[in-house]
């Protein structure tokens, strides 16, 4: 009695993410400044971030543990597409010329130009959308090394004062390897 009631909860839980998947090209999970998330980014991001995990929805037997993790993934993509609007906003974009760079040295490390492809589509991309996504958090990392990353100066004395009072936290104890 116990598997089949197992079974159908799997079956009813999995039945909204089925629908979820049909209208996943109609509508937005979120708005941000006018610039739609659509349902099939949160669906990829999910199922990239499961994949991360380790787990899969069968895993998955409390709903509410499933809405958490797909609101957790959805306030993430509202900070990237803040972030990215941000950029876009104080024009720190990276250029066409930098991104085709970056995406060579990406792909320099598959052994093949279809392992690449191979993977990015595991993590819910096609090639143009990874280049668009790699394009964001380019253009995000820089502003943030330009706006935050570049206005924090650490002198030599703010280290060892730092340190000096948290010297117990910094202690590791002795390790043997074999």
């Amino acid at each position: 009695m116990l598997k089949i009631y197992s079974f159908l909860s799997i079956c009813l839980f999995m039945l909204p993410l089925a629908t979820s998947a049909q209208t996943a090209q109609v509508g937005f999970a979120a708005k941000v400044n006018g610039e739609g998330i659509g349902r099939a980014r949160l669906q990829a991001s999910v199922d990239a971030t499961l994949q991360r995990q380790g787990t899969n929805y069968g895993a998955i037997t409390d709903p509410s543990r499933f809405k958490a993790l797909q609101q957790q993934v959805l306030d993430q993509l509202i900070a990237q597409e803040l972030l990215w609007q941000e950029a876009r906003r104080k024009e720190i974009v990276v250029t066409d010329k930098e991104l085709a760079d970056a995406v060579i040295k990406v792909k320099d490390q598959f052994p093949s130009e279809q392992d690449f492809r191979t993977r990015i589509q595991r993590g819910g991309f096609t090639e143009e959308t990874y280049t668009e996504d790699l394009k964001r958090q380019l253009s995000v990392r820089r502003m943030i090394e330009q706006d935050v990353a570049g206005g924090i100066t650490v002198s030599d004395k703010d280290v060892d004062d730092f340190y000096n009072a948290n010297s117990e936290k910094m202690k590791q104890p002795e390790e043997v390897r074999s």
